[in-house]
Order: structure tokens, then C-alpha cells, then sequence
């Protein structure tokens, strides 16, 4: 569809993309809106800056409820459900009543003024509103809260000039260019569903001061119940949602004085039984993070230091659990009995990490021949190979150096027989040493020639000793 102008409202343009069903919603104060949105830069890229689709939840708005960004009630309004539209937002737009406004710069004249003082201060009987230029400071809450962090918790514990430092960035690039230079900005909206005040539970940050105060003894006292029925996660959830009340309120009065040290209080209570619930659910860190910014704060609450030491004996910080309950002991000597119990606990636990640690590390310093892999037992087998292939000709097979040795051993067989005939034979020689001839078929002798062969074996038998073979015990292995 072709854009429009918004009936009755200057600065905005309205396409509708897909229209929705049934007449436009009844919107009062207190309505609950829920509806999806994407924030889009006037540029040819259409840079999207947020998408609570991406984020995957929905935005709820109440109507009324000062909320900062109020262009998008209006936006709204002019919608129906399941209905999906662009606005083209400018950056100002209509006349409103105020006091005073400061001279920034001549471009951004915002009204006609009667007076404009030595001080730079513009006294003016109107003003130009503004549709997005607030829409930075909006963003950041939104993506703090997507993060679950606390949106408003920048300026806790901060004087008013600390505050005003804390403008200068807004912790994201993109809003901090946007703040520096505003400009148009387009909405796609989807708005998903209407719920009147009497159809739903108010949520904290849609309660006005006095109902916030109201509600935080309320959650208080659930998260106490939910806490002695071991549901701490539940409990935790109270506890934030009242403490959240309190600081929304906090954030109002001027920091130590009276009111604001009353919430004060109010609030470290809270806090500490949230960190009690953090410390059933083992989040020790955490503990320690809360407790130390309320200790640093208030060093006189024993709580804090003791659920600080219970978080440090934890995570084996034995110096700053010892040091926690000690500071327990100064403050309130009527937790001897339980902070004895606890430091013997710490003294076992120290105990069970140093012996863990020990066997931990044990033989990590010592050499230790790692067991062979199978490519090195493979290796080791190739070379064994390799190294049988090139051994010396005298390792051979003993068979078969027999049988190559057995043609040389005959002529010196017959030359013995032939020196034991005494028609034929000589006196025999003496030699140092000599093999065991070969068995061969026996040939007929006579007497003589067998008495002659004893008489020369008897003359023989020491040299035939070294011959002998060796014993079993030597490093020769069996054939």
C-alpha cells in the first residue's frame, strides 16, 4: 500500500503490510500491549538496528505507564490485531508545553522562546517533542534486558555527576552514533495481542512507586516460601523481581540520605537472601561477585562476609574463607559454634584437594618408557629383517654348513684308514686337532691293523677333546 500520514499526528507515515482482524482494540491506561518490532535506519541499506525477533521474545508495553519511547503508543493505537505496518518516524514533531530548555546549537532550535539568558537557558512557553530521539537510551535498556542484565543498575551507587559521565557512551557503537547525530528512524510493527488491566498480573517494571513498594514485601515473602521448599531458582526470581522494584524507586531519591538508606537496607536484604539461593545452586562466583559490592558498601553486615567465606571454601580460596569468618567472629561473636564447624570443613577440604593434587601430579616429572605404538613394533621388525639379511657368512644354518663341509672331510677319512694299515701307511704325524670324520661303510681289517688303530687312538685322545661339542649352557642356540 501507498504510505499515509497517521490521522491527527504529525511526523509519522503509515504503510499497513498485512492488515489484521476485526475493529481496532479498546486501548486504556494499563492495557497491556504485546507485539513484535524491528528498528530500521532511514538509509538505502535499511540497517536494522534491533529485532525482538531475533532477540525471540516479544515486547509488552502498558499504555500509560510514562513509557519513554511514547511514539509507540501511538504507533499502536492505530493497529489491529495480527495486523503488520511500517512508520516512518521523524525526528520532531508537535508543540508540548514546558519550563525551560538549553540552547544547544542553532539547527536544533526546538521552539519560539521568549528569553535566552547569559547561562544558555531558553525560556520558552512550548517545545518540540521528539519521536525517536530518545529511542538510544530506549535500546539500551531493551538490549540489557535481552541480556539479562539489569537495565537501570548503570547509575547505582553513583552521585549525580557520575550519572552525567555515564551518558557519554551507551556501551554500543551504533546507539552512541545515533544519540550524537539523530534521525528518522522506521518501525515494522506486528501487534500480536491487547490485554485489558483486570486480565493480567503487573509486572514490577509496570507498577507505579507506590505500587512497587507495595509489592516488595509480597515478593519477599514468596521467595521466603519458595526458598524452604528447596525450589531456589524460583526463589531467586522473587527476590530479583523485589529488588528491581527497589532500585527503580532508589534511583528517584538522593543518594545517603534518609529514604535512600532505607531502601538500602531493603535491598541488601534481598540481595543477600538471593545470593543464599545462588549458593544452593553452586553459583560460588557469583556469590562472591554480589557480596563483595555489598560488603564494600556496608562493612558491617556479617552475612555478607559469611556467605562470601561459604562461597570461598567452595572454590578453595582457603586464605579468604579464613579471612571471611574471622571477620564473622568480629562482627558477631554468637557464630563461634557455626564458624567452627566451618573452618573444620574447609581444614578436610583443604586436606582432600592437596592429596587429589598430589596424585594429580605424581610421576608427571619422572621419565617412563611409554609403551610401543604398532607402527613402532612394525618398524623394529623391519630392521630386525634387514639386519638378518646382512649378517656374516658363519651365522648360516649349521645343516647346511655340514653338508657343504662333508665332500672335504672324505680323503682325510681314507688317509686315517690307509695310516692304520701297516703294509701301506707311515708312521702317523701328530696334529694338534681334527674333525670327526663322516660315518662311512666299515671295510674288513685284520688283527694287526686293529690293534695298531687302538694303539694310535690311545696316542690321540687328548688332541680329540678340544673337538668335543659344547654344552647345552652356552649362548649357541639349538639348530
Amino acid at each position: 500500500m501507498e504510505n499515509s500520514l497517521l490521522h491527527g499526528t504529525e511526523g509519522i507515515k503509515k504503510t499497513i503490510l498485512y492488515g489484521g482482524t476485526n475493529d481496532i482494540p479498546k486501548f486504556i491506561t494499563g492495557s497491556k500491549v504485546t507485539f513484535h518490532f524491528r528498528t530500521m535506519l532511514c538509509n538505502d541499506d535499511r540497517t536494522a538496528l534491533d529485532d525482538s525477533r531475533k532477540v525471540g521474545m516479544p515486547m509488552e508495553l502498558v499504555i500509560g505507564n510514562m513509557f519513554k519511547l511514547d511514539v509507540w503508543e501511538t504507533l499502536l493505537r492505530s493497529m489491529r490485531i495480527g495486523e503488520v505496518a511500517e512508520f516512518w518516524c521523524d525526528v520532531i514533531v508537535s508543540i508540548l508545553s514546558c519550563e525551560v530548555a538549553l540552547v544547544r546549537s542553532k539547527r536544533t532550535a526546538l521552539c519560539n522562546c521568549d528569553h535566552i539568558d547569559s547561562a544558555g537557558a531558553r525560556w520558552a512557553v512550548s517545545v518540540a517533542a521528539q519521536h525517536t530521539g530518545l529511542y538510544p537510551m530506549v535500546a539500551k535498556s531493551l538490549r540489557r534486558i535481552a541480556e539479562g542484565k539489569d537495565p537501570v543498575d548503570w547509575h547505582v551507587h553513583t552521585c549525580g555527576m557520575a550519572n552525567m559521565f555515564a551518558y557519554h557512551s551507551l556501551g554500543y557503537e551504533d546507539l552512541d552514533e545515533l544519540q550524537k547525530e539523530p534521525q528518522p528512524l522506521i518501525f515494522l510493527l506486528e501487534l500480536l495481542k491487547v490485554q485489558q488491566p483486570s486480565e493480567y498480573e503487573r509486572e514490577s517494571w509496570a507498577l507505579s512507586d507506590e505500587e512497587r513498594l507495595k509489592a516488595v514485601p509480597v515478593r519477599h515473602d514468596q521467595g521466603n516460601k519458595l526458598y524452604k521448599q528447596g525450589r531456589f531458582e524460583e526463589a531467586t526470581l522473587k527476590y530479583k523481581e523485589a529488588i528491581l522494584c527497589i532500585k527503580n524507586v532508589q534511583s528517584k531519591e538522593k543518594a545517603w540520605e534518609a529514604p535512600w538508606l532505607k531502601l538500602e537496607k531493603m535491598a541488601n536484604t534481598l540481595t543477600l537472601n538471593y545470593c543464599q539461593c545462588l549458593l544452593r545452586m553452586a553459583e560460588y562466583y557469583e556469590v562472591i561477585e554480589h557480596t563483595s559490592d555489598i560488603v564494600n558498601q556496608h562493612p558491617g553486615l556479617m552475612k555478607g562476609f559469611y556467605l562470601r567465606g561459604k562461597a570461598h571454601m567452595e572454590v578453595w580460596n582457603e586464605a579468604e574463607a579464613r579471612a571471611d569468618f574471622h571477620r564473622v567472629l568480629d562482627l558477631d561473636p554468637g557464630m563461634k559454634k557455626i564458624v567452627k564447624k566451618d573452618l573444620a570443613v574447609l581444614a578436610m577440604r583443604m586436606d582432600e584437594k592437596k592429596e587429589e593434587d598430589r596424585l594429580k601430579y605424581k610421576g608427571m616429572f619422572t621419565t617412563a618408557s611409554a609403551p610401543k605404538t604398532p607402527e613402532q613394533t612394525m618398524a623394529g621388525n623391519m630392521k630386525a629383517e634387514e639386519s638378518l639379511e646382512q649378517a656374516p657368512a658363519d651365522l648360516e644354518d649349521p645343516e647346511q654348513e655340514a653338508q657343504q663341509q662333508s665332500p672335504e672331510e672324505e680323503p682325510q677319512a681314507q688317509e686315517i684308514l690307509e695310516r692304520e694299515n701297516p703294509e701301506q701307511a707311515s708312521p702317523p704325524e701328530e696334529t694338534t686337532e681334527r674333525e670327526i670324520p663322516t660315518q662311512k661303510t666299515p671295510t674288513p681289517v685284520t688283527s694287526e691293523q686293529t690293534i695298531q688303530a687302538q694303539k694310535n687312538e690311545e696316542e690321540t685322545r687328548p688332541q680329540l677333546i678340544t673337538s668335543e661339542p659344547e654344552s647345552p649352557d652356552s649362548d649357541v642356540e639349538d639348530p
